[in-house]
This record gives C-alpha cells, structure tokens and sequence, in this order.
C-alpha cells in the first residue's frame, strides 16, 4: 500500500479545510461561525475517535493522539463543522442577524446526549459506534426542530446535502484506492457499501451530523437568516 492509499484519511480531510478556508475567506460575515463552529467539532472529533477505533474503523494517522484520534481528526472535524455550519448560508445568500434569545444550554444537551447515546447503545447494548453516534445527533436536533420551527427547512437541506457531499468526497477517493476499505473499516462485510464505494454507514452520520450542526450557531446565539 503507498503513501497514497496508507494516508487516504489525511488527504480526504485536506479537500475538505481546502474548501472551508475558500468560504472562510471570501464570506467575512461568517468567519466566527467557522472558526467557533470548527474548533468545538474539532475536540469532538478526536474524542470521539476513542469509541470509533474500537469498532469502526482504525485508519493509519500521520500523528496519533494516545487511544483518541489525531491530526487527521482534527483537520476533518473542523472542516465538517465548519462546512456544515456556513453551507445552507453559502448556498442560498443569507446572512444571520440578531433577533432572539440565546440558548447557551444546546451545547450541554448535545454533549450530554451524544454521550449518553454511546454508553446507552453501544457499551450496554453492543451497537456500533457509528450508529450510536449518530442517534445522539438526533436528539437536540429534534429540540431545535421543535423550538424554532424557522430552521428546520435548513436543516433539512443541509442534512441531505452534508451527507451527499461527504460520501461523494469519500467515494471520489475511495474509486483511486480500492482496498483502503478492506484495510482499515471494520465493518468491512457487514455493512452495506453503496454502489459497492462508500459505506452507508457514512451517509447515515452524516446526516444526523449536518442536519444538527447546520442550524446550530444561530440556535446558540439566537440569530435569523435575512437575505444579503
């Protein structure tokens, strides 16, 4: 296996800070989005990974982090937050304006359900990971569904089209190194593969990932999308 194939993880996470430093740059108004938004699913991200290489996946890291992820971890989780969190912005030129309160409390019920979610099904009741994680996005999703019904469309769009665009760049890469799959996802088998390229696995979090972390910002800060 060459460079290209061993390091597929790092180069992947390297398309997507590519793409949001290009956003970063050309939208000032979304810059602190970005940056908060990246930086809190970066740490998530290397966390996460403690559970992930345990019955996931175990790719081979430039830099490793002990038992948690590493320097790939924090390049793709920061870029799939930050992407995530700007792309209904980006798609439809709207900007975010103050209008409501704040709601500082989501982060812990993310946290907290995110949590529970991976004690609950996969340390008592033996589920994958990757599936109990992304039942714990789904909880505080459903309560800012409820509780600002304005942003549900976004989160909609942005839930299908962040999952989309995670597989499309994972199965782009996935095409140049065939094996990669076999080496390192440890559901390699038993898990559904999508036109025998992808993981479904991946689609199903993404989803659950980019339908939360869309609306996310604007439900902790209390802001409203008004068009530019």
């Amino acid at each position: 296996m060459d460079l290209f194939d061993k390091y597929l993880y790092l180069w992947g996470s390297l398309i997507g800070i590519a793409i949001v430093s290009s956003i970063y740059y050309f939208r000032k108004d979304l810059r602190r989005e970005i940056l908060l938004t990246g930086i809190a699913t970066a740490i998530v991200g290397v966390l996460l990974e403690y559970f992930f290489f345990q019955d996931y996946w175990n790719p081979t890291l430039l830099i490793q982090f002990g038992d948690f992820g590493g320097l790939e971890d924090v390049i793709f989780g920061f870029s799939v937050g930050g992407i995530g969190a700007i792309l209904y912005n980006v798609i439809f030129k709207v900007k975010l304006v103050k209008t409501g309160k704040s709601r500082h409390w989501i982060i812990l019920l993310v946290l907290f359900s995110q949590i529970l979610s991976i004690l609950v099904f996969s340390s008592y009741l033996g589920l994958n990971s990757i599936y109990s994680s992304a039942i714990g996005w789904v909880v505080p999703s459903i309560v800012i569904a409820i509780t600002r019904k304005d942003l549900v469309i976004e989160m909609v769009i942005v839930g299908i089209l962040g999952g989309v665009l995670l597989v499309l760049i994972e199965g782009v890469l996935l095409i140049f190194s065939p094996e990669y799959l076999q080496s390192y996802y440890l559901l390699y088998g038993t898990a559904p593969v999508v036109f025998g390229i992808f993981p479904v696995t991946e689609l199903i979090w993404g989803i659950s990932f980019g339908a939360l972390i869309s609306p996310l910002f604007e439900y902790y800060e209390g802001l409203k999308q008004a068009k530019k």
